[in-house]
């Protein structure tokens, strides 16, 4: 019976993990297809393997199609995005950590609620800001939005995160002749430093993928990021697939290579804060 019961959960395992694997290996898979064929739709395999779709849509420089640019402003987006909240997350979380009282309690009980309202209905009222302050089409002013919306989520993480540690490291150090940010920097940091690479991630993916903020406040066609300029191969009466599937391959990589490397401390961090 146990056997029995041991085989069926690792048959449960593989059916999720194919149901949700397969809309990837599809697109995958499709991005090695001519146009004909992938309209076609009759094999899952390519029959004439091409790399012509991912060659196509990284020649292709006009005012509104420039997939490599469009890959380089989401880098920057994501990085500045990411460095940004991780800075901010660290100090505000340390110090709802370290100095409790009934007033940082509340707020760290109610940083997660932020999630419970629409994005959409902020859209105008912060277009109006960014716009009334110069921001309105420029990368800074999207980093700054795309940071004040995952702050409250790294915050309540990493706060978690330095609940773990023990405050008496840090009174060892002070003991030891440290000031209170050498204490920080070099006792506690390091051991968060997990809970600050799952935050990072977290928030990297989140920028790198984002498309309601970027199709908002990016006006100018050199500063589209990846999303916005995956929607341009998409039009009324025509989509081009070859290209649209090889961007999407093409915008998963950065991803992996990033998740990959961190995913035990990104699982670890993510525990940790879910356990506290």
């Amino acid at each position: 019976m146990k056997a029995l019961k041991t085989i069926l959960n690792y048959a449960l395992l593989v059916l999720i993990i194919l149901v949700v694997l397969l809309p990837f290996l599809w697109v995958l898979s499709s991005s090695f297809k001519s146009e004909t064929e992938i309209m076609g739709g009759r094999s899952y395999l390519p029959k004439h393997f091409t790399l012509q779709n991912y060659w196509n849509l990284l020649t292709e420089f006009t005012s509104s199609k420039n997939y490599p640019l469009n890959l380089f402003n989401s880098l920057v987006i994501g990085l500045g995005t990411a460095a940004c909240t991780v800075v901010v997350a660290v100090l505000a979380s340390y110090s709802l950590s370290r100095y409790k009282n009934k007033v940082s309690d509340a707020i760290a009980q109610t940083l997660v609620f932020v999630y419970v309202f629409p994005t959409i209905v902020v859209i105008i009222p912060l277009f109006k800001f960014l716009a009334g302050i110069g921001l309105a089409d420029s990368f800074f002013g999207l980093v700054i939005i795309e940071t004040a919306f995952s702050l409250p989520f790294c915050i309540w993480l990493l706060r978690s995160f330095f609940n773990s540690v023990p405050i008496s490291f840090e009174e060892a150090a002070l003991i030891d002749g440290a000031s209170y940010f050498q204490a920080f920097i070099k006792t506690t940091l390091p051991l968060a430093a997990p809970g600050i690479a799952t935050a990072t991630i977290y928030t990297f993916i989140m920028s790198w993928g984002e498309y309601l903020f970027s199709s908002i406040f990016i006006l100018s066609d050199f500063k589209k990021t990846v999303p916005l300029g995956l929607a341009t191969y998409m039009a009324d009466q025509y989509i081009e697939w070859g290209k649209l599937l090889a961007g999407g391959v093409i915008v998963i990589i950065p991803v992996l290579f990033l998740f990959y490397p961190l995913s035990r401390h990104f699982i670890r961090g993510f525990i940790s804060g879910i356990k506290e």
